[in-house]
C-alpha cells in the first residue's frame, strides 16, 4: 500500500513517522517549501516527492491546514480514482462536504487524531464515508493504531471528540504548567516539577484504566475527612474548577462548529 501526505505539519509527521515505525507501506509525502523539504529529509530519511506521485497514493492524507482543504480537494476531483480513499483531519468539515467536490461518489475517512501521536499515544476519531468496504475501514483503522487508539465515531460526534480528545492535549499541559508554577513557588526546581506532574497524570490514567472504577471512586480513595485533598478540592470548585474545563471544551466546540460552517 501506497499512503501519501498533502503537507506535513507537526500532525502529519507525527502519524508518518508511527506509521514509518509500525508499518511496510510505502510512503510519500509532498511539502510547499524547500526548507521545509530539507529538514524533513534530514529528520526522516528520504525526501519530499512531487505531489502529483502523492495523487496516486491508494491512501491519500489531506495534512495541509483547513482553509487549503478546497484547493486540493479541487485539483484531487479531476484526477482520484474510484479506489483511492482520502483522509481528512480538519475540524468541521464533513464527509457531505468532501463530497460535494467530485462527480462521483468517492471513499473518505473523517479523522480526528491527536498530538500524541508523537509517541504512538493519539487518541483518534474515525468516521467513514459509507462508500469503504469493511476490508478498506479495517485498513486504516491499522493505520491509526500504528500511532495509538482508534475509535469509531457517528460523524454527529466528531465536533465533539475533537473538542474532547483533540484539544485536551494542549488544556492538560496548560494545567501541567500551572501546577509546576506552584510547586516552584514553594522551592520545586521547574524541570523536577514538570517531570512529577507529568508521572502524576500518567499514572492517574493508567489507575482509571486498569482498575475501571469510576473517576469519584478513586478521587474519595485519596479524600480524607477534614483532610489536606479534600481542602484543595473545595478550593478548585470555588475557583471554576470542573466547570473552566467544560467551558472550554463547549469553546473548542463551538469554534469547531463555526469553521464547518465556513468552509
Amino acid at each position: 500500500m501506497t499512503i501519501g501526505f498533502i503537507g506535513l505539519g507537526n500532525m502529519g509527521l507525527a502519524m508518518l513517522r508511527g506509521i514509518k515505525e509500525k508499518r511496510q507501506d510505502k510512503l510519500v509525502y509532498a511539502v510547499k517549501t524547500q526548507q521545509s523539504a530539507r529538514r524533513l529529509e534530514m529528520e526522516l530519511g528520504f525526501g519530499p516527492s512531487p505531489l502529483e506521485e502523492v495523487y496516486e497514493s491508494d491512501v491519500i492524507f489531506l495534512a495541509v491546514k483547513p482553509v487549503n482543504y478546497p484547493y486540493f480537494l479541487k485539483e484531487l476531483s479531476g484526477v482520484l480514482r474510484k479506489e483511492q480513499i482520502i483522509v481528512t483531519m480538519a475540524p468541521g468539515f464533513s464527509l457531505e462536504q468532501v463530497q460535494s467536490f467530485f462527480m462521483e461518489e468517492v471513499k473518505v475517512l473523517r479523522s480526528m487524531p491527536a498530538t500524541p501521536a508523537q509517541i504512538g499515544m493519539s487518541v483518534s476519531g474515525l468516521c467513514f464515508s459509507d462508500s469503504l468496504t469493511k476490508t478498506e475501514k479495517d485498513r486504516l483503522r491499522d493505520i491509526f493504531n500504528s500511532f495509538g487508539w482508534s475509535h469509531d465515531m457517528d460523524e454527529s460526534l466528531m465536533e465533539a471528540f475533537g473538542s474532547f480528545c483533540g484539544v485536551m492535549p494542549a488544556f492538560l499541559m496548560n494545567l501541567i504548567e500551572a501546577m509546576a508554577d506552584q510547586a516552584v513557588a514553594w522551592g520545586i526546581p521547574r524541570k523536577q516539577a514538570y517531570l512529577l506532574a507529568g508521572q502524576i497524570m500518567q499514572g492517574s490514567g493508567a489507575l482509571l484504566l486498569e482498575t475501571g472504577l469510576h473517576p469519584a471512586q478513586l478521587k474519595d480513595q485519596v479524600t480524607s475527612p477534614g483532610g489536606t485533598t479534600i481542602e484543595g478540592l473545595l478550593a478548585l470548585e470555588e475557583w471554576g474548577g470542573a466547570r473552566a474545563m467544560q467551558k472550554a471544551m463547549q469553546a473548542s466546540y463551538a469554534k469547531s462548529i463555526a469553521m464547518g460552517e465556513n468552509f
